[in-house]
């Protein structure tokens, strides 16, 4: 018995049933089950015939022994009947609305039931979509791994023609050293030539000073011996000794002369090595001419290598922009799934409490139909007179009994199958939740590797700057060669006019002088034109120093990018194929097992590359 049951008394039936007889109303066990609304109807009724039993017991001991007429038997018995008729009527007319609500509520949930079942037909062929869009997702990331693999091999050919520029320009400087060193010992030479030719002009001075006065003398005493030859013949032996003085003389300035052109051959000697020295000079500038023409080829090649990875890296730009709008389209495509996924979950939600609701309430009604059952039991023993009229009504009761034990029973399997569809909408939606969360990471890493990518764009463009200045600098180099050239062939000009001077035997001290101060302040300024070379070659080796660290800095960032995209592809790989299983169990669904796997895979490409990496701390190393 219910704690509902326990609870009620006869004495509270028996209150209702008077205060519904002092109101005028029918007393019955389906009106006082309706005042209730709980208990049994066969226990009401059995409360209710003790309650008449009860009245009837005084009037019985007060006329013990007066017999009930024929007449009011027949009366009562008619009463009876008609009361059993009319509570049969209100039992099958309850009894039919509750059917009718009930069978009504199911159509409802199957119908339901059956747009639940379309809605997660469509939801799964949205999941399938979805898997496609991932996977297409997945090979245009495989297309950009290829592009960074190509700008890598773009940026290794650079970096090696960088070493190769570096190279030229320190063989460029030392070959300018050598040029200087070269130019300092011509010029020392120079100074000892112009030493050792004023020491020569005075000499010749003395020299030409002395045989003047040793000629003078000799004009004097021809004189003295024309003059005195008749008159003072007894001096014929002194006349014959200054003849023997002037011979002597005469010998003496024929030696001076003698020596004096030895001299002039010996400067005329030391001329032709200054010429020879300056040949040679000038085909050392031809050759370094020649050298910073290749040099300058050697430029234009770098800077035509700086276009094309210009223009690898824009197509690259292009290519990963591309990828992120497909990649932003996806994730939309993504969301709209998992509001729609939501949405039909809080459907089915919904209808499993309709469909709880239902069953209880069908529940509800069998009670009362067990119950109804019940007391038309009872009321058969009362009245064995429509037995038949009880069994035919009871047949009823349990077809309709059957039948809604049938129809709970095909609830209950439709709410189950409700409910896994439930459960497998939520494990989708869970699902999709996740890759869009691996989506969206993927997203933050490839703008990182697009910002990367750019940066090291705008490196390559000022890289391609700083070429096309190392080409202006190849070309003042080389103007100030032509320049140099010149002022050989003007310093050569000098030495000719000079050695026309004293072909000629009519140089003087001041064209000397002269023509010394013009040589020397040629000599200074090609000194100082040679240490602005030196000084210009030193700037283009730091310069190009420099340049090999940024383009070594920016491979090893190349090759972290690469590496990383490899670690994300495997990662990605794995997602698609899990999610195809539909394990939401699996270990990559966390996030420390994906970061655990894009280390590893980091590791083993920049181990191959002969990088060193630390996925705990994110340091990239080059192993020695």
């Amino acid at each position: 018995m219910s704690e509902d049951a326990a609870s009620m008394t006869d004495e509270h039936i028996a209150s209702i049933a008077d205060r519904m007889i002092e109101e005028g109303r029918r007393v019955s066990p389906v009106t006082v089950w309706s005042e209730i609304n709980t208990g049994s109807i066969v226990e009401i009724a059995a409360a209710l015939q003790r309650w008449q039993a009860a009245k009837q017991r005084p009037a019985t001991l007060a006329q013990p022994a007066t017999e009930v007429p024929e007449d009011l038997a027949g009366t009562l018995m008619e009463v009876a009947r008609r009361l059993w008729a009319a509570s049969r009527e209100d039992a099958e007319r309850v009894l039919n609305q509750r059917v009718g609500a009930l069978s009504d509520q199911l159509g409802l949930i199957l119908a339901e039931r059956d747009e639940a079942f379309v809605e997660y037909q469509k939801t799964h062929e949205e999941a399938a979509e979805g898997r496609e869009h991932l996977a297409r997702a997945t090979e245009r990331l495989r297309a950009s791994e290829d592009s960074v693999q190509a700008l890598e091999n773009a940026l290794a050919a650079a970096n090696a023609r960088g070493d190769a520029a570096e190279a030229r320009a320190a063989e460029l400087l030392q070959r300018a050293v050598s040029a200087e060193d070269g130019l300092q010992a011509a010029r020392a030479s120079l100074e000892e030539q112009g030493r050792a030719q004023e020491a020569l002009i005075s000499e010749i001075s003395n020299r030409n000073d002395e045989i003047a006065r040793i000629s003078e003398q000799r004009e004097e005493a021809r004189q003295e011996l024309a003059t005195l030859g008749t008159a003072f013949q007894v001096k014929s032996e002194e006349a014959e000794r200054w003849s023997r003085e002037a011979s002597a003389v005469t010998s003496r300035a024929e030696a001076a002369e003698a020596a004096a052109a030895q001299a002039v051959s010996a400067l005329e000697a030391q001329l032709d090595a200054a010429r020879s020295a300056l040949a040679a000079e000038r085909v050392a500038s031809a050759a370094h001419i020649d050298e910073a023409a290749k040099r300058l080829d050697e430029l234009r090649g770098v800077t035509q290598a700086h276009e094309e990875l210009s223009a690898v890296v824009a197509s690259r730009n292009d290519e990963l922009a591309r990828t992120a709008q497909e990649r932003d389209e996806a994730r939309q495509e993504l969301v709209t799934l998992g509001a729609a996924c939501q949405a039909k979950s809080e459907e089915v939600e919904r209808w499993t409490r309709e469909a709880s609701a239902a069953a209880s309430r069908a529940q509800a009604a069998e009670a009362a139909a067990v119950k109804a059952g019940e007391s038309l039991a009872e009321r058969a023993a009362l009245e064995a007179e429509r037995e038949a009229a009880h069994r035919a009504l009871e047949t009823e009761l349990v077809a309709s009994r059957k039948a809604l034990a049938e129809e709970r029973q095909s609830i209950a399997s439709r709410l189950e199958e409700a409910s896994a569809g439930s459960e497998e909408l939520e494990r989708v939606a869970r699902e999709l939740g996740q890759a869009r969360e691996q989506i969206e990471a993927l997203t933050g890493q490839d703008a990182a590797a697009g910002a990367e990518l750019k940066r090291v764009a705008q490196e390559a463009v000022a890289a391609r700057e700083r070429a096309d200045a190392a080409e202006l600098h190849a070309a003042e180099l080389e103007h100030r060669l032509a320049k140099q050239e010149h002022a050989d062939a003007a310093r050569k000009s000098v030495f000719s006019r000079e050695i026309e001077i004293r072909a000629t035997g009519g140089a003087n001290a001041d064209d000397v002088v002269a023509l010394q101060r013009q040589v020397t302040a040629q000599a200074k300024a090609h000194e100082k034109a040679y240490g602005d070379l030196r000084i210009k070659a030193e700037q283009w080796v730091s310069h190009a120093k420099d340049l090999k660290q940024r383009l070594d800095l920016a491979n090893e960032k190349i090759l972290f990018i690469d590496a990383r995209s490899i670690g994300e592809v495997a990662l990605m790989r794995k997602l698609s194929f899990e999610l195809e299983r539909l394990k939401p169990d699996h270990e990559l669904v966390f996030r420390e097992a994906q970061q655990r796997l894009i280390g590893e895979k980091m590791v083993q490409q920049l181990a191959q590359k002969g990088y060193q990496y630390d996925p705990a701390t994110a340091v990239i190393s080059k192993i020695e």
